[in-house]
């Protein structure tokens, strides 16, 4: 049985009921004509090159690579961040109206050379998120506890792009976006 990082073995009393996940779906034959087909035909809402203007602010999160743990043996993020950016490209926005931000919360920001690594060379310059940095954060409010900041970059887009890999029932939704992004007041 795995725990954590470590591989036990364990006694199991012979009336035990093992609990084994569901067979995993088949692997995709054409996977960015499969992304490029979900940003067009979206489960809700209006397919991204509706919403993308030559003068939209666009904002392409990527959830911090830490996760999950075990990492995959092959990370999505690099066809899924091919593919959104080339679709940004063919609307017409110029690089300069486009962040791409690792939203790596109060974790350690990615070297560059890691990011080659992960998404290979790219079109855009990746930034990651430093949740120390006031140039980089964005008031939006204040409570008993403290500020609400999030990232420059999301706050004033336009169009928000969240590149998510749901490896926890935590990280659907837009659960890593806030964590990812906040600034370390908010977060604390």
């Amino acid at each position: 049985m795995m725990s954590g990082f470590d591989l036990r073995v364990v006694d199991v009393p012979g009336n035990a009921r093992l609990l084994s996940p569901h067979v995993p779906l088949p692997p995709l034959n054409d996977f960015r004509s499969a992304i490029a087909a979900a940003l067009e035909e979206p489960l809700d809402g209006e397919p991204l090159t509706t919403l993308l203007r030559p003068n939209t602010r666009v904002a392409v999160v990527l959830d911090d690579f830490s996760l999950p743990v075990p990492p995959m043996s092959h990370d999505c993020r690099r066809e899924m961040l091919e593919v959104v950016l080339s679709k940004i490209h063919q609307a017409g926005i110029p690089t300069n109206r486009t962040t791409v931000l690792v939203a790596n919360g109060l974790s350690r920001q990615w070297r560059p050379t890691e990011l080659v690594e992960i998404l290979g060379e790219q079109s855009q310059p990746i930034i990651c998120h430093d949740a120390e940095s006031q140039a980089q954060l964005a008031r939006l409010g204040e409570e008993p506890e403290g500020p609400i900041e999030l990232n420059r970059a999301v706050v004033e887009a336009d169009v928000v792009i969240h590149l998510n890999v749901v490896s926890l029932p935590l990280m659907a939704g837009l659960f890593g976006l806030v964590s990812g992004t906040a600034g370390y007041r908010t977060a604390r």
